[in-house]
This record gives structure tokens, C-alpha cells and sequence, in this order.
């Protein structure tokens, strides 16, 4: 890639591991998601379903794109069309400066893929489908996290199948 126009930049990860080569990502870009495949939960369904996990390590926006979106302002230009999402809205824009478009009200995860996760956290500890209904707008950059502490509680109580009363009991002690 001697020609190539663009410039190739290190991984800005915090937390790099010895041993491990990361890509190195477009100085260019205007916004990198660098992520790390989970591989501790299988990824393969059937012959022609596959799964991967991934975890956000790091996003990186330059400054006057992240000021763009926060205080509104031109953005660039590009070929696709794209969009961001805040706490109120999701900016989208095809070919010229976003505009926001509200959130529905009812955003929430599938929840067949709830319970797949979930079922794959720990294989001591089973989940019944109410409870997993009961996670459908935890947003899924955050759903392993959850999944992961509510499995721990659960072995910590001897408890192998979460249900829903466990988590309603979970969550009251939180507040």
C-alpha cells in the first residue's frame, strides 16, 4: 500500500496486551471503532449462521466532528450515508449535515438475543425467557456487563436459573 492516500496510525487502545498486533486504523477517519472479538462464546450457529461478539475497546472521533454533533455544525462529506446516536437522538445523514431524529420510545433488543447471550454467560446458570424479556432496552454495548453481574449474584445466592423474580429482587436492592 506505498500509493495508498491515506496515513496509517498505531491502535490507540488503553489497554494493549503483550504478544498482540493490532490494525492500525486511517489517520483520516472520521470516526474508528476498535473492537476485540469475545471468543469465549461460540460463534458458530449452523453452517450458514455465524455470531461474533465484539467489544468495544475504544471509539475515537476527532475533536471538531465530536463538537459537531454535540453543538450541531457542518460535518463532511462522505460517500455513505451514515449516523450517530445520543442520548435524545440519532443523527442520520445521506451526502450532507445531520439532522436529528428522535429515538423511538420502544427501542429494545429482540429478545431471543437477549436470552442467547445470556445463556451463554456461565453454562452452570440457566435463564428462563421471562427474565431475559425483562433486559430488552438494556442497550447491547452494556448487555454482557449485565448479564455477567446478575450470573454472579445468582452463583452467589446458589441459584442456577434466573428468573424473573430473581431479577426484580435484584434490582430492588440496588435501590
Amino acid at each position: 500500500m506505498k500509493h495508498s492516500i491515506f496515513h496509517l496510525l498505531s491502535s490507540q487502545r488503553d489497554n494493549k496486551k503483550e504478544g498482540i498486533i493490532y490494525p492500525e486504523i486511517l489517520e483520516e477517519a472520521v470516526q474508528v471503532f476498535e473492537c476485540s472479538w469475545d471468543s469465549s462464546h461460540p460463534y458458530m450457529v449452523n453452517e450458514l449462521e455465524y455470531h461474533f461478539l465484539l467489544t468495544v475497546d475504544k471509539i475515537i472521533m476527532k475533536e471538531k466532528w465530536k463538537k459537531a454533533l454535540a453543538d450541531g455544525g457542518s460535518f463532511p462529506s462522505l460517500p455513505v450515508d451514515y449516523g450517530y446516536r445520543d442520548n435524545m437522538h440519532f443523527w442520520f445523514s445521506p451526502f450532507k449535515d445531520p439532522y436529528p431524529v428522535d429515538i423511538p420510545k420502544d427501542k429494545k433488543q429482540d429478545v431471543n438475543t437477549v436470552h442467547y447471550q445470556a445463556e451463554r454467560i456461565d453454562p452452570e446458570v440457566k435463564w428462563d425467557i421471562e427474565a431475559s424479556e425483562k433486559l430488552v432496552r438494556v442497550p447491547r454495548v452494556f448487555l454482557k456487563k449485565v448479564l455477567t453481574q446478575i450470573v454472579e449474584e445468582a452463583k452467589k445466592r446458589g441459584i442456577s436459573l434466573v428468573t424473573a423474580d430473581l431479577l426484580d429482587e435484584i434490582r430492588a436492592k440496588q435501590k
